[in-house]
């Protein structure tokens, strides 16, 4: 959460790397901007066009206290969402580590109520060999290739500038 009037003083990270981890960590953002609204021209006031971006992309929501005495009733209602939250685990049968994004639909309903959520998580890795023999292959075979490369080089080169010396002239 950030409390925060949105005015970018003195960050070291931009809203785009802030928001790419968020997502990728599965991080919801929530922002409050506290105090009244910035007026054209002015530095003082609240800039709300960059908290409301940063909550809505990062997956969080954006809170408007005009005075301190509202923050009471915000933080009652981001407790009751806390509290009326869910956390599962889940374990992939697919445990490659490929380097994808994979998706996960959860739904679930009771006699009277559904509800469906969604999400995705990020599998760091590379491409091995379970996953196409054949794109293994085509990446192993240049990277031999490059292996004895610089001792092919060599050895021609030694050749070519000992036949150059021999040559008369």
């Amino acid at each position: 959460m950030a409390l925060t009037d949105g005015m970018d003083n003195k960050s070291w990270k931009s809203i785009e790397k802030t928001v790419g981890f968020s997502v990728k960590h599965g991080i919801p953002v929530l922002t409050i901007g506290l105090g009244s609204m910035a007026q054209s021209g002015q530095e003082e006031g609240i800039y709300e066009a960059p908290l409301k971006l940063l909550a809505e992309r990062a997956g969080g929501r954006y809170y408007y206290a005009p005075d301190s005495a509202q923050l009471t009733k915000i933080y009652r209602d981001i407790a009751i969402m806390l509290q009326s939250s869910y956390e599962m685990t889940y374990v992939s049968p697919n445990q490659i580590k490929d380097g994808t994004t994979r998706a996960v639909v959860v739904s679930m309903s009771n006699d009277d109520l559904s509800a469906n959520g969604t999400n995705s998580y990020y599998i760091p890795g590379v491409i091995v060999p379970g996953s196409s023999w054949l794109v293994f292959l085509g990446i192993l075979f240049p990277l031999i290739i490059l292996l004895f490369a610089p001792q092919v080089l060599k050895k021609y080169k030694f050749s070519t500038s000992k036949k150059e010396k021999l040559k008369p002239k």
